[in-house]
């Protein structure tokens, strides 16, 4: 029988195993400026963004898709997001939350769900694109990026 101390220890053992045997994955931004590890950044007429890209553990069946927006003197709402791969095409869920950035800055984000059975690298493959439609002050404007499998 495990005391408790025990079957802590075990359930951190686990973990710890099973999280090392999960890597993870990561796609960068094809055509933007490295500007960290892990960061990527771009400018566009009216305002920048900056992206860490798409990753996480191999394991997982959703994505999220994050934005810093700076430099901008109007606000920038995310209307809609889309995402292609090889195989088929994902409307995103918009955070409503993180769907505006206020002039000088902020968040948008979107997500994709997958079922459990087709995990996120498989679903992306080597490349993939994520379409942001955006209203930048009064006027509508579309953002395509293209992902492809970091070495």
């Amino acid at each position: 029988m495990c005391t408790p101390r025990a079957t802590v220890s075990l359930f951190l053992i686990a973990v710890l195993v099973s999280s090392g045997c999960d890597p993870g994955y990561r796609l960068r931004p094809v055509g933007w400026t490295q500007a960290a590890e892990y960061e990527w950044s771009r400018n566009f007429e009216r305002f920048s963004m900056r992206t860490s890209g798409l990753g996480g553990l191999i394991g997982e069946w959703w994505i999220e898709s994050t934005f810093e927006i700076f430099g901008n003197s109007e606000p920038i709402i995310l209307r809609a997001a889309s995402l292609r791969t090889t195989n088929a095409e994902y409307a995103g869920a918009i955070n409503p939350r993180q769907a505006t950035a206020p002039s000088g800055g902020g968040i948008i984000s979107a997500s994709w769900r997958f079922d459990e059975n087709h995990r996120a690298p498989d679903v992306l493959g080597q490349r993939a694109e994520i379409t942001l439609d955006l209203e930048v002050g009064t006027d509508a404007r579309t953002i395509r990026t293209e992902y492809e499998r970091a070495e």
